[in-house]
């Protein structure tokens, strides 16, 4: 496995792993290490590089070889097989039944894709390789996930009890016990596993109080996320809260778009200095165009994508953009992916996140579809045209810009049509 389909695959792992809307639990910190991007960055680039390893040993001689193909490069940054090989093994955790059902739906997609975009169809062997490739894949989210999140033993609780008695007395220590940090966290991981919703003051107190540590803290937070509702979480909660923990917070309710969720971010940012940009990430996450056109324009000034994923990463939200009303400012990306002088990240930037976005909006219907891809026809035809003629003037990269652009084009109408949940030829034409 080279290099290229490594990178992807830490970046598109790690990308996943940023969702924090469809990840069942707060990994920011764990006991004994608070540097949560360290300790998930090591840990997922030793397990792909040894599982890696593993694969070159179960594939056949020469079945392999799509895998250094760039239809295969463009594939899995672009049509989310990854991201969506994380969220199957959350969503599935500890559950290995579906598997096969899955990897054959991944084998599927890729085989489309091939036929479709990479003028090639894969045999027999190729499609057992895919299938291996994406066992791989699943192998080491679940290592890794396995690995960074906290793991704690009751010595407060009779695990052998029935689970009456258990409940019974986890209440009791809730209610009256004197807790250690492990113990404490291990009571509300309970709670939360089994729907015990009646400890929201205790929790958001908890969530708040220095006294616990950080990974108490952030069970603590989930806990409130789970079981109030944004106007209590504003009230009570997000007051206490500052760093990565308030933005993860207000992540969980960005789809709300609620006013006072940006009113306390905006009070954020004012008393800590060097919280814009996380403040305008949150903002994008609430589709925001304020927060939009800021991390535009930041991108404008720099003329790059910054290099190494950040966390959170400001042009991965852009990938999270699904309303028709900041479909404008996503063809203002495009006008900056195409300048002569913008370099984007060689994984995962600012293209990927355009598919992401673009595909999204242009699947959720009829109208959204025509303008989508209105404006992706206006664009080719203006930088095929215009904007080509004039980069052969200047001698510089508009050949490649060109090609990046028609890939970025056909990249969204496939994703479109052909993922799931995507629009189909009867949708569009009904």
């Amino acid at each position: 496995m080279g290099e290229m389909v490594t990178d992807i695959l830490f970046f598109g792992i790690y990308s996943a792993y940023q969702d924090t809307g469809r990840d069942k639990v707060c990994r920011i910190f764990i006991p004994d290490d608070s540097r949560m991007f360290d300790k998930f960055c090591k840990t997922l680039k030793r397990n792909i590089a040894d599982c890696g390893e593993g694969l070159a040993g179960v594939l056949q001689p020469g079945s392999g070889a799509f895998l250094e193909e760039p239809w295969f490069y463009r594939y899995l940054q672009n049509q989310a097989s990854v991201p969506d090989a994380y969220h199957y093994v959350l969503e599935n955790e500890g559950i290995e039944d579906n598997d096969e059902c899955f990897l054959q739906e991944l084998v599927d997609r890729a085989k489309g894709y091939a036929a479709d975009c990479g003028d090639k169809d894969l045999g027999t062997g190729e499609a057992i390789a895919l299938k291996e490739f994406y066992r791989m894949v699943i192998k080491v989210v679940r290592l890794t996930i396995a690995e960074i999140t906290p793991k704690a033993e009751p010595r407060k609780v009779d695990l052998r009890g029935t689970q009456k008695e258990i409940r019974a007395q986890v209440l009791h220590n809730l209610e009256h016990g004197k807790m250690e940090n492990e113990e404490m966290w291990w009571h509300i991981r309970y709670c939360i596993d089994h729907g015990i919703c009646q400890y929201t003051d205790l929790m958001s107190r908890v969530a708040k109080h220095g006294c616990w540590k950080a990974w108490v803290r952030q069970a603590a937070a989930e806990y409130c996320c789970r079981f109030m509702g944004v106007g209590g979480v504003c009230e009570y909660l997000l007051p206490g809260l500052s760093g990565k923990l308030l933005y993860w917070t207000i992540a969980q309710f960005a789809a709300t778009k609620d006013e006072r969720l940006k009113e306390r971010l905006r009070e954020h940012a004012e008393y800590y200095t060097g919280q814009e940009m996380l403040k305008d990430i949150s903002l994008v996450k609430m589709q925001d165009r304020g927060g939009t056109g800021r991390i535009r324009r930041y991108l404008e000034r720099t003329k790059h994508v910054p290099g190494r994923m950040e966390n959170p990463d400001p042009v991965l939200a852009f990938g999270g953009i699904r309303e028709i009303g900041l479909l404008d400012e996503l063809g203002k990306l495009i006008d900056l992916l195409m300048r002569e002088n913008f370099r984007d990240r060689a994984c995962n930037g600012l293209q990927v996140a355009l598919v992401a976005a673009m595909s999204t909006i242009a699947a959720s219907g009829r109208e959204e579809y025509s303008q989508v891809m209105q404006l992706l026809d206006e664009k080719l035809a203006y930088y095929r045209e215009y904007g080509w003629e004039k980069g052969k003037a200047a001698g510089g990269r508009a050949e490649e810009k060109l090609a990046a652009l028609i890939c970025l084009n056909e990249d969204i109408r496939w994703r479109t049509r052909y993922l799931p949940n995507g629009i189909s030829a009867i949708d569009i034409s009904s």
